[in-house]
Formats: C-alpha cells, structure tokens, sequence
C-alpha cells in the first residue's frame, strides 16, 4: 500500500488581518476603579465604536466573517501561524475569500468620506451613557487617514514541508546518526528474536503419554517470540528518547 504524503494532498494558507486599534484606556475611570479597589493594577478600557447601528461596526463584524471562513474551511498547523487547506477545496475557498475581502473593501471605501461624522455620532452615543461628566472626545479615535491605513487583509500561500518539518529541523551528521543507530537496533532486534526462539530456556516438561508435549512446545515458542517483540518495543523507545535528546539539545 502506498501512502500519500499530506504534501501532495494539502497546502498552507495564511490569513494576516490588519485592523485599527479601537480600544483606549479611560484615564479618568481607572483612577477611580483604582482608589475603590485599593488596587493599582487595575486598567479601564473603553471600545470605540461599539453601537452596532454604527457603520464602522459594520465593518468590524465583516471583517470577523473574513477570519470565521477561513477558520472554518482550514485545520490547524501551527500556533497563530498558517492552516491547512486541502487541495480540493483551494478554487471554492479562494473564490469566496475573494468576495468577503471585496465585500469588506467597498464597505470601508463608502465610510472614509464619512469617517468624520461617525466619530461625532460615536462621540454623541457614548456620552448619552455617561452618567457624569462627559468624558468623549475627538482625540480618542485616530483620523480618518489612519484608520483607512491599519484596515487591511492580506492572503498567502505556500505549500506544506515535504522531507522535513522546520519544528524537527536537525542536521544532516545528526539524521545520519540517527539512521545508522536505528539500522543496528533492528538488526539486533531480529537476532535477539531468532537467539529467544533457538535457545529458548526448557521449562521441565514432562512428556505426557497422550502426546500433549507438541502443544507445550507451541506455546513456549510463541512466548519466545514474544519476548522478542517487547525487548524490540523497548529498543524502539530509547529511540525516540535519542530522537526528543537531540531535538532538546539543538533548541
């Protein structure tokens, strides 16, 4: 049976979100949380336009539908890294990325001209829920240049390593190494096997007249054999102890 490599079934997609950063700290409300509580590890943050009737929201929330699609269409790789996409589904994925990225797009460049009087409505709204003194202004949010700037999505692919893994990444001396010392533990395993089954210790058996001695003889030979597969399977861990020391060392 031949197996395929994951390589040739699937490729690694990256999916890289610039947004603007539309949380602020509240001067004002910390200090006070902070005196309350005793407590001056305390911060208070404050979210920028967080009216969902806002159209910048609206932008938020599209964005979010761009990473949930590509979330739910791809595997996991590696930590906030690239995803796996499988072959088959690269055109059905591409082509809806594409719409969602154009969807996101055509929604920012309608709000830009407008970037002003969004800030002022989301300045209105915030300090309708203020009960004290209005604490909402203008240099809160960045402008509407760079709010445009931070806005961005951008796509990469690559394919999937084939022969090696960067995560497991050893020398060409060490791959050796390790080559011919696995080499010599199977030829060892294979000769301890033969030597358990050839000269394998004779436990008295007494020959029973009704010829019950061969079935004896069965047993203890599979026994034999068993011995050997197990001291074959400790063999094999220290391998993989040997393996996990020299990747340890490397780092």
């Amino acid at each position: 049976m031949k197996v395929t490599k994951l390589a040739d079934k699937a490729l690694l997609v990256k999916l890289t979100r610039r947004m603007a950063n539309l949380t602020r700290r509240d001067a004002m409300l910390t200090q006070q949380v902070r005196m309350q509580e005793n407590d001056n590890s305390i911060d208070v943050l404050m979210k920028l336009f967080s009216n969902k009737a806002s159209d910048i929201y609206d932008v938020k929330q599209t964005y979010n539908e761009v990473y949930q699609y590509h979330k739910m269409h791809t595997l996991p790789y590696t930590d906030a890294g690239p995803r796996i996409l499988p072959n088959n589904m690269y055109f059905e994925y591409t082509q809806e990325m594409k719409h969602l990225i154009a969807k996101v797009e055509k929604k920012l460049a309608a709000i830009l001209p407008h970037y002003d009087q969004l800030v002022h409505e989301d300045i209105m709204y915030r300090n309708a829920s203020i009960t004290k003194t209005a604490r909402a202004s203008v240099s809160d949010y960045p402008t509407a240049e760079q709010f445009g700037q931070s806005m961005s999505i951008d796509l990469r692919f690559s394919p999937l390593p084939d022969a090696s893994h960067f995560l497991f990444d050893i020398s060409e001396e060490d791959k050796q190494a390790f080559e011919r010392s696995e080499m010599e533990m199977s030829a060892l395993a294979l000769v301890l096997t033969r030597n358990g089954y050839r000269h394998r210790p004779v436990i008295g058996i007494k020959k029973p007249q009704d010829g019950r001695a061969r079935d004896h003889l069965i047993v203890e030979n599979q026994l034999a054999v068993i011995a050997g597969v197990l001291h074959f399977s400790q063999l094999a861990i220290k391998a993989l102890q040997a393996i996990g020391n020299i990747l340890w060392v490397r780092e």
